[in-house]
């Protein structure tokens, strides 16, 4: 009787595989890139292996421009992501909205996926997407200090501006992120840049109210004035450079 039912078993589970590979080669060229979104969707690794196995194209896109990359990437499917990149699906596709699989990971802060795109591709990371926004300026925006130093890490620009002037410490300050303010000014961001209505970071922090941000950048700003004057003064004075720079990082007043 276990036998028999165990036989059964095994010729229904046999039936079923045949009938989908059937299916699955009877579809058409669009039907198996639609069937390719669907199921990075729901995060089906072994599924979308066989779709692309039956010719599914991993740079298909669908109505609005997007690839399974720039899907994977969105939806955190680590997975996936890295089996199309193997697959050769490219990282610096754009959508109609000239989004990209960088952009929509740097949207969600999935720093794992960022880790893989940048490995596979650091030629669009500073792409501006249709509302003209970078991945770093995203990063600063929704995702995280860690996001944001791996971005500036890998080369993306840390005071480059939207089309509105706009820079991602702006964006980090506007959006009330501290500690994405404090890791920009870390690695770089030039707190005097202003914005096309001539604003600066600061000027948006206290216009929100972010009082503890603003008295930061005033406070960071100073600093940063002061020792740009003492670099320019030891260098009209022919003083050694090396030292006033030392000067300045311990903190001496020169």
């Amino acid at each position: 009787m276990i036998f028999n039912k165990l036989t059964q078993l095994s010729l229904i589970c046999s039936a079923l595989t045949i009938f989908g590979v059937k299916a699955m080669d009877s579809l058409s060229q669009d039907e198996l890139n639609t069937q390719l979104i669907d199921q990075i969707d729901d995060g089906n690794l072994v599924e979308v292996k066989k779709l692309v196995d039956s010719k599914a194209d991993v740079n298909s896109t669908n109505e609005f421009g997007w690839t399974p990359l720039m899907t994977a990437s969105l939806m955190g499917k680590d997975d996936i992501v890295d089996y199309l990149l193997k697959e050769k699906g490219d990282v610096n596709a754009q959508s109609a909205r000239k989004d990209t699989a960088l952009i929509a990971a740097a949207k969600k802060n999935k720093l794992n996926i960022v880790d893989l795109l940048l490995s596979a591709s650091k030629d669009s990371i500073d792409e501006l997407d249709g509302s003209n926004r970078s991945a770093l300026m995203h990063a600063s925006s929704f995702g995280s200090p860690e996001l944001v130093e791996k971005l500036i890490k890998s080369g993306s620009n840390v005071n480059i501006q939207d089309k509105d002037g706009n820079t991602p410490l702006m964006s980090a300050v506007s959006a009330g992120r501290f500690p994405i303010v404090k890791k920009l000014v870390e690695l770089g961001a030039d707190i005097a840049i202003e914005n096309n209505e001539g604003e600066m970071a600061i000027d948006l922090a206290n216009s929100n109210d972010y009082s503890e941000i603003a008295d930061y950048l005033e406070k960071t700003l100073k600093e940063q004035i002061k020792r740009k004057a003492a670099i320019s003064r030891a260098l009209s004075e022919n003083t050694n450079l090396p030292d006033v720079i030392s000067d300045i990082i311990i903190g001496y007043d020169i």
